[in-house]
């Protein structure tokens, strides 16, 4: 997998910004996304969410659409962690971009600015190591602006970064609105996604109407229609929702099109919301339905409390090649019930 993470911020709330990330302080979910969509918004020092990945990594790419007004003083924009050791951070000033050690250690900066009344895409690349072993590539609107190579990229702990944070860590004075879209991080690792991926959109797709299986039982007391009590912007919790103790049990549904004709799809984040109200161990597990065939993703044990559970597809599981448009538009998305 290289694919690791994304996040398009449309469909969650404030309120549930821990559901899917790993933490925040004073982050916040704003309608005022990129795309007319929603965005992560902050507009306080030390404002930022943070995201444990699933696997260590000696390099890592990020990307994410940013707006910022105006400020004084410096503060960040991304930065890499192993745990809670910090080995890179990207700074915007009001002078230009500064890539960091974590110690403090000026690596590369340039002149562009990336602040104004403007959204552009921000990527960083770096390869954590001692010495001269570690390098690192800052790109905006896909040009890039720092690189750096034989600079020493760690700052203790592992050679290998396996959290990433967005947001103020430590904004220093005047500090402005920033909004952060279409956000995704990869490693270097397998043939596919495994350098900087441009300048991408994340779009969520929410169900439409029911698939082929209705094996859940819906909180109105039925299996019809249940893809009208999973279809909300944001997550209600127990308002309404469907439920199975049966293994095996499939519930799946049709979503809306992608909004985009035509381009490159680079995975496919599926996410249940999903809690257990049973004192023992119970699975779920992602599905997706192509050409009448269900594909069942990677078990995952839940909960007593209501979390996302995802699951990255980088390719299709029909072809095992890229997705396409169409094959996504035509397939049914849902959940099966593993354990």
């Amino acid at each position: 997998m290289s694919l690791l993470f994304c996040d398009s911020f449309d469909h969650y709330a404030t309120a549930d910004i821990n559901t899917k990330w790993t933490g925040n302080q004073v982050a916040s979910i704003s309608a005022s996304g990129r795309n007319g969509t929603s965005a992560f918004y902050g507009n306080y020092q030390n404002c930022y969410m943070y995201k444990a990945l699933p696997v260590s990594s000696s390099t890592l790419i990020a990307g994410f659409a940013h707006y910022g007004s105006s400020f004084t003083g410096s503060n960040t924009l991304v930065s890499f962690y192993d745990g809670t050791t910090a080995h890179v951070h990207l700074r915007y000033t009001t002078s230009g971009l500064v890539l960091y050690q974590g110690n403090g250690t000026v690596l590369g900066s340039t002149a562009y600015v990336v602040l104004g009344a403007s959204w552009r895409y921000i990527e960083l690349k770096a390869t954590i190591a001692d010495g001269t072993g570690g390098s690192a590539e800052v790109r905006v609107n896909g040009e890039p602006v720092i690189t750096v190579t034989g600079v020493d990229t760690r700052n203790g702990g592992n050679a290998s970064a396996n959290t990433v944070y967005l947001g103020q860590l430590d904004g220093v004075n005047g500090m402005g609105s920033f909004y952060y879209d279409d956000f995704y991080v990869c490693n270097d690792q397998g043939s596919v996604n495994n350098n900087f991926l441009g300048d991408v959109r994340v779009e969520c797709l929410r169900p439409t109407d029911n698939g082929a299986s209705s094996m859940w039982l819906g909180s109105d007391g039925n299996s019809v229609n249940n893809y009208a009590l999973v279809d909300e912007v944001t997550p209600n919790g127990d308002t309404d929702y469907v439920a199975s103790a049966n293994v095996g049990d499939v519930d799946s549904y049709t979503m809306g099109n992608l909004s985009t004709p035509s381009g490159t799809v680079y995975g496919v984040q599926q996410l249940q919301y999903a809690r257990k109200d049973y004192s023992g161990t119970r699975g779920i597990a992602p599905v997706v339905r192509i050409g009448g065939t269900d594909y069942v993703g990677t078990n995952a044990p839940i909960g007593d409390s209501y979390l996302y559970y995802g699951q990255v597809r980088e390719t299709s599981p029909a072809t095992s090649t890229s997705w396409s448009i169409l094959e996504i538009n035509d397939a049914e998305f849902g959940v099966k019930v593993t354990s």
